[in-house]
């Protein structure tokens, strides 16, 4: 088998956040990312010698160069298993990421895979990602939080303290997550935004802006602008400002 250019993502391993949504809410973002679901976030499509034979292919695939195998990160020896049998490895930097103050050699978090993590982002402390969670951009994860099953965090985000990243969730742009706070189903947290607390924001929420939910607050519903919302409040009408 040999690596060639993922056609969709032109080898980056990304698109514009937006790019496989059809929410009426949302639209495609140039300055955010998530994970190009064809080359699954490696830039990179395995192909048998024999299919390089077919028109079609080798209209749309260029042989990638090898920058796009690289990874900032390897595996240390050390793994540890959750309660389900999943293997989680020890992440390593292999070169200086300035952006998270990680130099080479520095130990980070622990991921299941290589595909969890990519470009400039970084996992600390005891940080689980698993499943096929993506943690790419320039997105900072540590404390304790987890982020599974298909969620995405990307952008300048920063998810941390025991914070919980579930299901089809994205996080994007300059949003941040704390304390206990959970996002999931297909919520999506962007802009400025700030979950903090024991908050939950689940179904199809969409918070953004400079939006700040904390305490016990639940949001399912869509919330922009400079809203503030805690203590026990539960919104879950379609726009909220």
């Amino acid at each position: 088998m040999k690596p060639y250019c993922c056609p969709v993502c032109n080898g980056r391993g990304t698109v514009p956040s937006g790019f496989y949504q059809t929410s009426k809410f949302y639209s495609v973002s140039e300055s955010s990312n998530e994970m190009c679901k064809s080359c699954k976030g490696t830039g990179v499509l395995w192909l048998e010698d024999e299919k390089l034979n077919s028109n079609d292919v080798k209209e749309i695939i260029v042989k990638c160069q090898p920058k796009t195998l690289k990874k900032h990160f390897e595996f240390t020896d050390k793994t540890k298993k959750l309660e389900d049998g999943t293997v989680l490895h020890q992440i390593k930097a292999t070169k200086d990421l300035p952006i998270h103050n990680i130099k080479k050699g520095d130990t980070g978090g622990w991921i299941e895979k290589p595909e969890n993590l990519s470009e400039n982002a970084w996992v600390s402390g005891d940080v689980i990602v698993s499943g096929n969670a993506q943690v790419f951009g320039n997105a900072w994860i540590y404390g304790n939080a987890m982020i599974s099953g298909n969620a995405r965090v990307s952008g300048k985000a920063w998810v941390y303290g025991n914070a919980k990243i579930t299901g089809d969730a994205l996080v994007s742009g300059d949003a941040q997550v704390s304390g206990n706070a959970w996002i999931s189903g297909y919520a999506q947290v962007s802009g400025n935004a700030k979950i903090s607390g024991n908050a939950w924001v689940y179904g199809n929420a969409m918070v953004s802006g400079n939006v700040w939910v904390s305490e016990n607050a639940k949001v399912s519903g869509y919330v922009s602008g400079n809203a503030k919302i805690s203590e026990n409040k539960i919104i879950n009408t379609e726009e909220y400002k």
